[in-house]
């Protein structure tokens, strides 16, 4: 199902649990992706990512980049959307290279982490909003003396925790570390990176918690996508499993579903860019060859993805699911017009 179009790229794609959110050069749009006939524009643009969450209301957080020559600052917007009524806040600023937005509830409040992207000080900062009284003072969570990216955010009881990469790119090579931290103590790490743009994910399965991260490791020549298993301290267990090729630009995406879990990466073969679906067990084993989500002559650049129908172990039959991909196309000059898809998998 085709969802939107846009020219050249979509900055971003979110998708909840009924809707895609996606910004292009001309806003940020929320569409119902069971029937709805048009997409809603809620503003401008989110160049330095956008991430949403379904509950009383459809949550999304956007970054947007500066516009000096036009007097728009750069800032981090959080965005509370229901059909008869829209509230915003202004979380935080940042720079010219944002790249990378989180979300997650908490409690009664969201919490959400960005990267500034401010030239010199790529730092990670996140923050909390309260519906009633609106948002507390921005905390910043990454080192300062080290190039932070993207992060992610993933709930847990009453914590929420948050990864993100520390590289050392002013020394002149990517070698990094991947960071995780509820808020309380110091942060961990929990793995060691050699690639430019880890951008971690954290996630979980019925075992417990998940990161997934994109390395450049021997004796693998492209940069391929990790799964390591963590305790509950958020603590690597045993060493990483590679689940397969990463080396698109777009961050990889995971989600449990039924038995399993799935993870998404954009990825190169041939010249084109399509997304890979690898379906892991508990070990973070692979269960079947890779799903791929492509076609001739794509490039599918981003993508997210959600659980849909589980359908429940027989006698006749395993434990199965389906979950819905949302992909994004990048455009190139003969071919402008590219297309945001939705996209039912099931893994047999």
């Amino acid at each position: 199902m085709t969802l939107a179009t846009a020219r050249y790229s979509f900055d971003g794609v979110a998708l909840t649990t009924r809707q895609a959110v996606f910004s292009t050069r001309e806003g940020l749009f929320v569409r119902d992706i069971e029937g709805a006939a048009s997409a809603v524009r809620l503003g401008p643009r989110c160049e330095g990512g956008v991430a949403a969450l379904e509950r009383d209301a459809t949550w999304i957080a956007c970054s947007h980049r500066p516009h000096l020559d036009q007097g728009r600052p750069g800032h981090v917007e959080l965005i509370s959307f229901e059909p008869q009524r829209t509230r915003r806040w202004v979380l935080g600023t940042v720079g010219r290279d944002a790249d990378g937005v989180a979300i997650a509830a908490q409690g009664d409040a969201v919490r959400v982490a960005w990267h500034d992207g401010t030239p010199g000080a790529w730092r990670v900062f996140w923050a909390q909003v309260d519906p009633r009284s609106g948002p507390r003072e921005p905390s910043l969570v990454s080192a300062a003396e080290r190039a932070a990216g993207a992060p992610s955010l993933q709930t847990d009881g009453d914590d929420v925790w948050i990864t993100w990469a520390e590289t050392w790119l002013d020394a002149g090579y990517p070698h990094g570390r991947v960071r995780t931290w509820n808020g309380r103590g110091v942060p961990s790490t929990v793995a060691e990176v050699d690639v430019q743009h880890p951008t971690p994910v954290l996630t979980h399965d019925d075992e417990g918690p998940v990161l997934i991260f994109r390395d450049h490791r021997r004796p693998w020549r492209r940069v391929s996508v990790f799964a390591q298993r963590l305790d509950a301290r958020r603590r690597a267990v045993g060493e990483p499993e590679r689940v397969g090729r990463a080396n698109g630009d777009g961050a990889p995406r995971a989600v449990a579903c039924g038995p399993h879990l799935w993870v998404a990466s954009p990825r190169t073969w041939d010249g084109d860019t399509l997304v890979g679906i690898n379906v892991l067990d508990d070990r973070l084993r692979k269960q079947v060859a890779e799903q791929q989500v492509y076609e001739w002559d794509a490039h599918f650049a981003r993508t997210d993805v959600r659980c849909g129908e589980v359908v429940e172990a027989t006698d006749d039959a395993p434990a199965n699911a389906a979950i819905v991909a949302l992909v994004a196309e990048q455009g190139e000059s003969a071919r402008p017009e590219v297309g945001l898809h939705a996209i039912t998998l099931r893994c047999e």
